[in-house]
């Protein structure tokens, strides 16, 4: 009663209590039996009764936060109360009766309090509360991890909102993985400053930013995207610092991306129109990127990205070495400065579809004497023109009326009666330059004659065309008839005669999606797909050349280890990988084991059916007189023993013909093969390992593996690493379905 009243803050004589359980713990015979029975117990029990009626009047009147604070007061106060009042070891116990009666008896009714619970307390940032809460579940068993499933829940909720939200244009792409970014560094600040850095939290976080950024099937596509931005020239209120922050910040949305590889081909695209449009804000800050794609996933994944920027110092120094050639012999190149870019094929993401087109006769003379210039100092190469890579700067000079905005979108002619010439450069894709030529012969040229002219291919003419003849009146170049916004084969097109611009250089820019269509993304999956088929075909390979025998669901298992890093392979598509290695003569099923399982559960069936009768025989041999006793003793037990062993041996007898017949098998000679096969397998490994001299023992030759030629073309040609497959030492590889066993043989 004394103690209730301390705990409802009534005035009490404290002295009296204390003295009390003086009193208590010096009477009994150790001390403390008085005091436990007497005094410890009921307390206990009667404090767990007020804490509950307690704890159920304070979640009706509190919210979450206010009751997590005064639980966090009553267990600060009631630990004081017995330190000072009662034994030193009842503090201990009293303390858990106030967190089994307050939290864990109440733990998931605070935690999913509505409009003060864990999901309030994230959606509105309150960092304190949740500290305050993760402190005080720490006390009981699980407490934080109801915290953590809460906080999984919420996270998921609002990441899976996040990334289904329409994103059909690269503004929003850019908008997604920013609103990714300050999500995770919400949760990072929930981290630090509310969980105390607890691993539990940490690794709840980063399986749900893998869980939801893997939703969306864009998004490698979305981030890299959102890096192109910021590394290309004029990105707004970025220092060098930010871009470096910002970019390490992309790098953790990448370690959750399950598709590595997807992003790969997509950073290379990016990154090649940054190279060759000369639109990299820095090439250190390109360089770092790559060194941090590297230390997360490989030299691998980025020998290509290295390999496009080598592309880039060499062809500088090509250039630089051309002009000097054409400055010496004194090549007229009729007033063209032509940079050629050498791309090697398979470090970029050349097109491989028709890229055929008619150059104006000076560039195209031009481009032969570079030609002939590369191939004088490179024999035995080859050069592709890929014109839809390229750019050109062309210098126009406009001698009509100029026309002036007059407010309304439209454009008048102006009354001034000075006409001046207007000169500008046109900042232009190769296309669009071969296009703007054909006007230096002819006024006016319609769409067919365009494309009969320039041998370009039609949508790729009618893209160069769109912005050049319907983009924005700064940059309309080309008047088209009739004003329609979509370009047909009858359209006609004219020089903008009267075409005017503030700015000197006049960019057109081309109108292309940022993001790729659907048609696109399903021409960029199959090409995906079609690059995992040989990086799998090596991962087995190289599997099979170390191990030289294992199960087929261990090489499943040990094939999608390999390759979690860069792409997440489904059993399935390992499978039909190893149907095709076997169709092309690279892997073989192994019968061995298969055989020897036959045999084994034939033998035992043989030696169930027919060891009882043969005991029987062996008793009557060695010792008749018991075996005659026994039958007298047990005349009808004995008989029936013997009739059922009769019956079994002769049901086997019956039995083995069909076995054989259903399995194909001759089991006669089966058992003969299976005991030496054993131990000349084990004998040959040991040779292989101990003594590589005998030539009888090593792998094959190339020239004696079938198909190693075009294994080796197969792999070489989708850039698979050298070192993941050694063509010098191939062997003859064997697999099997799920039930055997796969297995490297000697020929």
């Amino acid at each position: 009663m004394i103690v209730n009243k301390m705990r409802q803050e009534k005035k009490v004589n404290k002295s009296a209590v204390k003295n009390a359980c003086q009193m208590l713990m010096s009477l009994g015979i150790d001390n403390r039996s008085v005091y436990a029975e007497d005094f410890e117990i009921p307390f206990l029990q009667q404090s767990a009764e007020f804490y509950r009626l307690e704890s159920q009047k304070l979640l009706a009147e509190n919210s979450a936060s206010v009751y997590i604070r005064k639980v966090a007061a009553r267990i600060n106060e009631e630990a004081e109360r017995a330190v000072h009042y009662l034994d030193k070891s009842t503090e201990e116990r009293i303390v858990r009766v106030l967190e089994d009666e307050l939290i864990t008896k109440h733990i998931k009714t605070i935690v999913e309090m509505e409009n003060s619970g864990v999901y309030h307390m994230l959606k509105f940032n309150k960092c304190d509360d949740l500290a305050t809460m993760y402190k005080l579940f720490e006390r009981v068993p699980n407490g934080h991890l109801t915290i953590a499933d809460c906080m999984s829940s919420y996270l998921r909720e609002q990441g899976r909102t996040l990334v289904t939200e329409n994103t059909d244009d690269g503004k929003n792409a850019i908008t997604y993985v920013q609103s990714l970014l300050d999500l995770k560094d919400t949760f990072d600040h929930f981290l630090k400053n509310a969980f105390n850095e607890d691993k539990t939290f940490k690794k709840r976080i980063n399986s749900d930013f893998e869980y939801f950024i893997n939703l969306n099937q864009r998004s490698p596509e979305y981030l890299s995207l959102f890096i192109d931005e910021k590394l290309k020239k004029g990105a707004k209120d970025l220092g060098d610092q930010e871009v470096e922050i910002v970019l390490d910040k992309a790098m953790m949305l990448f370690r959750y991306l399950e598709e590595k590889d997807v992003f790969e081909r997509y950073y290379k695209q990016h990154l090649a129109k940054r190279l060759l449009l000369n639109k990299s804000a820095s090439d250190d800050a390109e360089k770092n990127m790559i060194s941090r794609l590297k230390t997360e996933c490989g030299c691998q994944f980025t020998c290509k990205l290295e390999g496009m920027f080598k592309d880039i110092s060499v062809s500088n120094t090509t250039a630089e070495d051309f002009r000097l050639y054409v400055s010496q012999k004194r090549i007229n190149l009729n007033g063209i400065d032509l940079t050629v870019r050498v791309l090697t094929t398979g470090f970029w993401p050349t097109q491989t579809t028709n890229n055929q087109c008619n150059l104006p006769a000076t560039v195209r003379e031009a481009y032969q004497c570079f030609h002939r210039f590369y191939l004088n100092k490179h024999s035995g190469r080859q050069l592709t023109l890929q014109p839809s890579l390229g750019s050109a700067d062309l210098t126009a000079v406009f001698y009509g009326k100029p026309k002036e905005d007059d407010g309304d979108g439209e454009s008048r002619p102006t009354t001034t009666t000075m006409i001046k010439e207007r000169k500008h450069t046109l900042q232009v894709s190769t296309y669009q330059m071969v296009i703007l030529m054909l006007f230096n012969t002819k006024e006016s040229w319609s769409f067919e004659e365009i494309h009969q002219e320039t041998d370009i291919i039609e949508k790729d003419l009618q893209r160069a065309l769109l912005p050049l003849s319907l983009g924005k009146n700064n940059q309309r170049i080309i008047l088209k008839e009739p004003k329609t916004k979509e370009i047909q084969s009858n359209d006609k097109f004219s020089i903008n005669d009267s075409f005017t611009s503030k700015l000197f250089r006049v960019k057109i820019n081309p109108i292309t999606a940022k993001i790729e269509s659907d048609p696109e993304r399903q021409e960029t999956r199959n090409k995906v797909d079609d690059d995992r088929k040989h990086v799998i075909d090596a991962a087995i390979v190289r599997i099979m050349k170390t191990r030289k025998a294992m199960p087929h669901t261990q090489l499943i298992t040990e094939v999608t280890h390999q390759l979690k890093a860069r792409f997440m392979p489904s059993p399935v598509f390992i499978k039909k990988r190893i149907e095709s290695l076997i169709e092309r003569d690279y892997l073989s099923r192994s019968i061995d084991d298969r055989t020897s399982f036959d045999v084994i559960v034939v033998t035992l069936a043989f030696a169930i059916c027919w060891l009882p009768i043969h005991i029987l025989e062996l008793m009557k041999c060695a010792n008749s007189s018991i075996l005659y006793a026994l039958i007298r003793s047990y005349p009808k037990v004995l008989y029936s023993i013997r009739a059922f062993t009769h019956a079994l041996a002769y049901f086997n007898s019956c039995l083995n013909p069909y076995l054989y017949a259903l399995l194909n098998r001759n089991f006669c000679c089966d058992l003969i093969d299976i005991i030496p096969t054993r131990f000349v397998r084990h004998c040959r490994m040991r040779t292989l390992e101990t003594n590589t001299s005998n030539p009888k023992e090593k792998y094959l030759s190339p020239t004696t593996i079938p198909n190693e030629t075009l294994l080796k073309q197969e792999l070489h040609i989708h850039e698979v690493a050298d070192d993941e497959i050694d063509y010098n030492e191939k062997a003859k590889l064997k697999t099997v379905d799920v039930s055997c066993q796969i297995e490297l043989r000697e020929m």
